[in-house]
């Protein structure tokens, strides 16, 4: 065999893994919590335990809810506050777990709002402050995207 051949072999066989590593990268979806679209990130799992915390504007109560990543979607688990009225008002029982069935790509918090919501995922807390999209709103919102789009989010900042 020529040399020539044996390495146009080798680059052939180099040039095919690189293929075969660019369709699955573009193939294989990660889910990520994003927070606006310059906010924070997290890469989640399945079963992993999202908590927003804010302060009822009504009653002016503190407010937890929990939710879990399943099936691509945020399932509320449940909700705690100490207040009767604010579990009256949300139409939730005794019970943290006792929560209307939801399941949500993602919520919108007014920018006017000024329940100091906070989310916690795995022990880091991002305060949500005021600061929202162009439109004024803060977007928390489950994704899925593939590992080219999530290394660019991760090189982003």
């Amino acid at each position: 065999m020529r040399w020539s051949s044996i390495r146009g072999a080798r680059f052939f066989i180099l040039l095919s893994a690189v293929g075969a590593l660019l369709i699955m990268g573009m193939n294989h979806k990660v889910p990520v919590i994003r927070i606006n679209d310059a906010g924070p990130f997290f890469l989640v799992s399945e079963g992993d335990i999202l908590s927003r915390s804010y302060t009822h504007s009504m009653y002016h109560e503190r407010v937890t809810e929990n939710f879990k990543v399943a099936g691509g979607k945020l399932k509320v688990e449940s909700i705690v506050t100490e207040s009767d009225a604010v579990r009256a008002y949300l139409g939730i029982g005794p019970s943290p777990e006792e929560v209307p069935h939801q399941e949500l790509e993602g919520f919108i918090i007014p920018g006017s709002s000024t329940g100091r919501h906070a989310l916690e995922f795995r022990g880091q807390i991002v305060e949500l402050g005021m600061s929202g999209d162009c439109d004024g709103k803060i977007h928390i919102r489950l994704e899925e995207m593939n590992v080219f789009q999530y290394a660019a989010l991760c090189l982003r900042g």
